[in-house]
């Protein structure tokens, strides 16, 4: 049986088949586990994760199923407005690597073969009462770091030490208590990403147009600079909440406004007005720049 630590723990089974769904809820309420609820559709899950924070999310991964997947990737980018941070074990019925990797990829903290019994289950679960990976921010990326023996020095990665909802559970640690942490972390991972942001309108703008002494790199289409750029943007100014971060909001929500406006244009390079464009995106990343008070360089 878990122990009553666990049994606190805020469970959400988010799988498709009902049948398979409720077999999964079924153990794990037979090994303690009193708060556990079902979905079985994206739309579902998204709704329990908006009305409470989820400690721990079992899901289904499989190749047919790549919403799934995306709904995970979008959990830990922020964008179902809730908690970031649940532990998530995925349960794959093969270890195809293709699928493997997808799986990882979408911020996963743990893969699981399935079938598997309910003890192993729980005794994997039990693990996230010590220790959980710290997760690495990128520009399109956040979530557990897989690196064996990961160092915070290393060049070009970000590791952030996040809440681990399970062992705050299983501990007795408050409600209070652990929002608090949350919102924390999120602000830490908000402020870092508005840095990798910046750099990567950095990269854009030199891959897309060179500079002195290197000429554009010629594997960027115009769309695509647009649409990444597009992206960059409205993740910037979704993320610059604080009214010390309003300049770097209005900035980059103006530039997607205008990136928008160029994408219906057939050949938006040739137009006049794609110069001033292209310095309310350099404006984007000299606010991100000052912010952080360092220049930011590739």
């Amino acid at each position: 049986m878990a122990d009553a630590g666990l049994g606190r723990l805020r469970t959400v089974v988010f799988v498709a088949p009902e049948k398979l769904r409720a077999g999964i809820a079924a153990t794990l309420r037979a090994q303690g586990f009193n708060d556990v609820t079902e979905a079985g559709s994206i739309g579902d899950f998204t709704e329990h994760a908006k009305l409470d924070d989820v400690d721990l999310i079992i899901t289904l991964s499989r190749a047919e199923e790549t919403a799934v997947g995306d709904v995970i990737r979008n959990l830990r980018l922020g964008l179902l407005e809730s908690s970031p941070f649940p532990v998530v074990l995925a349960l794959l019925p093969s270890a195809d690597k293709e699928q493997v990797m997808a799986t990882l990829d979408s911020g996963v903290d743990d893969l699981l073969l399935f079938p598997i019994s309910g003890d192993a289950l729980v005794k994997r679960i039990k693990l996230f009462t010590q220790d959980r990976r710290p997760f690495v921010v990128t520009h399109d990326y956040i979530g557990p770091d897989r690196r064996i023996n990961p160092r915070a020095d290393q060049p070009g990665t970000t590791l952030i030490k996040v809440p681990n909802p399970v062992r705050s559970r299983s501990v007795g640690v408050s409600d209070q208590d652990i929002r608090r942490g949350i919102e924390d972390a999120i602000l830490v991972i908000d402020r870092d990403k508005l840095r990798l942001n910046g750099l990567h309108l950095l990269r854009l703008l030199f891959d897309y147009l060179g500079d002195a002494d290197t000429p554009p790199s010629g594997t960027l289409t115009t769309p695509d600079f647009l649409a990444a750029c597009i992206a960059s943007c409205d993740d910037t100014a979704r993320r610059a909440r604080s009214s010390s971060e309003r300049p770097i909001r209005e900035r980059a929500a103006a530039t997607a406004m205008a990136l928008r406006s160029f994408t219906a244009t057939a050949d938006p390079a040739t137009d006049p007005r794609f110069s001033e464009l292209i310095r309310s995106l350099e404006g984007v990343i000299n606010e991100i720049s000052a912010y952080h008070g360092t220049e930011l360089k590739l």
